[in-house]
């Protein structure tokens, strides 16, 4: 007797949904990039590795009038009001020019005056990508030599590694067919009965 080789259909998996929060307010990766370019005050004012007032956030809280604006190292999170008064914060990426400017004056307190961009994350980046999957069949290019880790003090304040917290929502509950047959039996045996009047004798 021939035996069929067809593999059984996988099961779906539940995925169960997440909350994704930054200082308590919820977290999206930005659709559209941000454009900017500081000025003379964004720079006099700034302070060295200060991720809320280096020229890059003064000047995108005085150009997009956000709330609050952290810089880090790879990473910008800009908070933003909606027109019916709810926060979330927008997630981006910095460009290689806003990452060089924003190195150069953590170290040398260089001025920032050339316009910069924030980029949306890419696909892999994003908060419900696939950050870090492995591949299949992963090819050997070689080892790559480390970088070398930061050692002045305003590049560790950069870090911002771990501050976007991944809260689960409770699943629903899922009722098989079984149980909703039960259900059903159930509630109609313990339905009361109700009671008519007896029809009266017209004798």
């Amino acid at each position: 007797m021939h035996k069929s080789t067809a593999k059984p259909a996988p099961e779906d998996k539940f995925v169960f949904p997440t909350k994704r929060l930054f200082r308590g307010l919820p977290v999206e990766d930005a659709t559209r990039p941000l454009h900017i370019r500081p000025n003379k005050e964004d720079n006099d004012g700034a302070i060295v590795g200060d991720p809320e007032n280096c020229p890059l956030a003064r000047c995108l809280k005085r150009t997009h009038t956000a709330e609050e604006v952290y810089i880090f190292k790879t990473k910008a999170y800009v908070l933003m009001k909606a027109p019916d008064g709810s926060e979330k914060w927008l997630r981006y990426n910095l460009s290689k020019d806003a990452f060089k400017d924003r190195t150069k004056f953590d170290l040398h307190r260089e001025a920032i005056i050339k316009g910069v961009a924030f980029n949306p994350p890419s696909v892999s980046e994003r908060l419900n990508g696939t950050q870090g999957a492995k591949t299949k069949n992963p090819v050997n290019r070689g080892s790559k030599p480390k970088r070398p880790k930061p050692t002045h003090a305003a590049l560790h304040q950069r870090d911002g590694s771990g501050l976007v917290k991944f809260i689960r929502i409770a699943a629903p509950k899922i009722e098989t067919r079984g149980q909703s047959d039960q259900r059903k039996q159930t509630a109609t045996n313990t339905a009361p009965v109700q009671k008519g009047r007896k029809p009266k004798n017209n004798r």
